[in-house]
């Protein structure tokens, strides 16, 4: 814990924070971070505290990863994406997925593929 604390001070990081109770850290998602399984004796009692003593910044939610994407030379989001923020971005991502293979295929989104291949067949038979 205390190699892990050291870390996070001298790359700016702040620790994990619970979405539900603002200012706590997540110590669930802490043990994740620590590859600990989230019920560890390790981070109980004292090493709660150590965490708590350290004079970190506790962030409002679990960050997902760092920022390497970049439009003109620079990132693309200010901040990492947090757990929160996932399903919205799933979401999203899904909606431009489908978009880009109908454009692409031509296949409009109340077709079926028994359609499809009515359409196909019917095609082929001229």
């Amino acid at each position: 814990m205390s190699l892990y604390l050291r870390a996070a001070r001298v790359k700016g990081r702040a620790l994990p924070g619970d979405p539900l109770h603002r200012g706590a850290i997540d110590f669930t998602n802490l043990a994740r971070l620590l590859a600990l399984p989230p019920s560890s004796e390790t981070l109980s009692g004292g090493t709660w505290s150590l965490a708590e003593a350290a004079g970190l910044p506790v962030a409002a939610d679990l960050s997902i990863g760092r920022i390497v994407g970049q439009v003109d030379g620079r990132p693309w989001r200010e901040r990492p994406l947090t757990a929160s923020e996932l399903p919205a971005v799933v979401g999203v991502v899904t909606a431009a997925c489908f978009i880009i293979v109908s454009y692409l295929s031509g296949m409009r989104p109340g077709e079926n593929g028994a359609e499809l291949h009515l359409m196909q067949h019917s095609a082929g038979s001229k």
